[in-house]
């Protein structure tokens, strides 16, 4: 789930909102949140995840879901204002390159070393595999094997 955000000056920040399983929850969460939000000065980021927060006692996946969308929009919204890249509002750069990393959600073993070899192709380069719909509970003998042929399966 995307959140846009954008100011009386008409500056426009995005965020996202990784939650998986819960983007009703979370996109109710962000409606909520824009009422605290609406007229206020974007800048004091800190100031304002902390209000939303404090404002969420239950917090669970889609809280945080929905905080950390709006903090990721209000840190663009700052970026773009001062013209300056979010990394070096952040600290500055630490590294001139990245892994790309991909998430694998397949379910059985021939299907992830498949989507491996898919997503390799496609220029990713770090990859994970967990999937809570497996037929094999998590507490089986599953990693080192499944891990193995991702591995394999990505180093040809």
């Amino acid at each position: 789930m995307f959140v846009r955000i954008e100011t009386d000056q008409g500056i426009v920040g995005y965020g996202e909102a990784g939650n998986w399983g819960h983007i009703a929850a979370a996109g109710t969460a962000i409606e909520r949140f824009a009422e605290y939000l609406i007229g206020k000065d974007a800048f004091p980021i800190e100031h304002h995840w902390n209000a939303m927060h404090r404002f969420s006692y239950f917090q669970g996946t889609a809280i945080n879901a929905a905080i950390s969308a709006i903090d990721i929009a209000l840190w663009d919204i700052k970026g773009r204002a001062l013209n300056v890249p979010i990394y070096e509002l952040l600290g500055g750069m630490c590294r001139d390159k990245a892994r790309v990393y991909c998430h694998i959600y397949e379910k059985t073993i021939e299907q992830v070393v498949e989507e491996c070899k898919k997503k390799k192709a496609a220029g990713f380069t770090a990859f994970g595999h967990i999937n809570p719909f497996l037929d094999e509970g998590i507490d089986q003998v599953y990693f080192k094997p499944h891990v193995k042929k991702m591995n394999d399966a990505i180093a040809n």
